[in-house]
């Protein structure tokens, strides 16, 4: 399978623009050209599936949560088992981060890029076509 994730390089300089104290509309242009040019890792319930058969994603609240690396997805999603205290089985699949932001919108959900488990501390949130939030934890 094909992946087309954020590079280490891309991803670093988008830390920076995020951290700054005030963004310009340059910033913003970047941001989202990075963002709807790139994939995302998607953790999805193994063996549940929505009215259309397709696994569903993993729900976190009112938050949709994807990851810029496989990495950091086993990672949150191994502390998110023990919070919740059952194993969640998943798998991770790769998906455009457009079409997430749109399954996001669709479902009233607020899309979150490399969230910590307690839902709170996102790298960025989006919601109904713009981002919300530039959190740096």
């Amino acid at each position: 399978m094909d992946t087309n994730l954020i590079s280490e390089k891309d991803l670093s300089l988008l830390k920076i623009k995020l951290g700054k104290s005030r963004r310009n509309q340059k910033d913003w242009d970047w941001i989202s050209e990075l963002l709807v040019s790139h994939d995302v890792v998607v953790p999805q319930y193994v063996g549940e599936k929505n009215a259309a058969g397709n696994e569903t994603a993993i729900i976190i609240g009112e938050m949709l949560p994807v990851f810029t690396s496989a990495e950091e997805c086993g990672r949150q999603m191994q502390v998110f088992a023990r919070e919740i205290g059952k194993a969640t089985e998943y798998r991770m699949t790769v998906r455009p981060y457009e079409e997430m932001a749109m399954t996001a919108d669709a479902a009233g959900l607020t899309l979150c890029v490399d969230p910590k488990t307690d839902g709170k501390n996102c790298f960025l949130t989006y919601k109904m076509g713009r981002i919300e939030a530039a959190l740096i934890y």
